[in-house]
């Protein structure tokens, strides 16, 4: 059977389907561990660096301190603590300020401990002195 011109007319074409426009896009598990890893990552990196700085400060403070003149009022040294840096660095250079304070602290009573021992011994008269009131408590 041959279509004439006018049967074309009949001819339809079959209704379109309906496209979903709403594409369903997987959950990208994926960028969610990334974005872990890159904070955990930060975090190291800023641990590591401050491990680094505190070490550095400790490092500095010992250096510091060691320079420090410790003053003496009477013959006594006088401990003056740091209070201008950070506190990492100001407690390793009290630190260090304490044990030098100290050996100038024992090395400041043997002195006195020695000048009293020989003042004593080389003057007879006060060791005499001595005796005598020694001997007088025991009576």
């Amino acid at each position: 059977m041959v279509r004439r011109y006018k049967d074309l007319g009949r001819i339809t074409t079959a209704p379109a389907q309906r496209t979903n426009y709403n594409i369903n896009v997987p959950r990208n598990i994926g960028a969610e561990a990334r974005i872990n890893a890159i904070k955990q990552a930060g975090a190291e990196i800023s641990s590591t660096l401050f491990n680094i700085a505190k070490d550095k400060a400790v490092i500095q403070a010992e250096e510091d301190s060691s320079k420090a003149q410790i003053q003496y009022i009477n013959g006594v040294p006088q401990f003056s603590p740091m209070e201008l840096g950070g506190t990492i660095y100001n407690k390793a250079y009290n630190d260090a300020a304490k044990l030098q304070y100290k050996n100038a602290l024992e090395n400041s009573i043997n002195k006195k401990i020695t000048e009293a021992k020989n003042e004593y011994f080389n003057n007879p008269e006060l060791r005499n002195n001595a005796d005598i009131k020694c001997e007088s408590r025991k009576h």
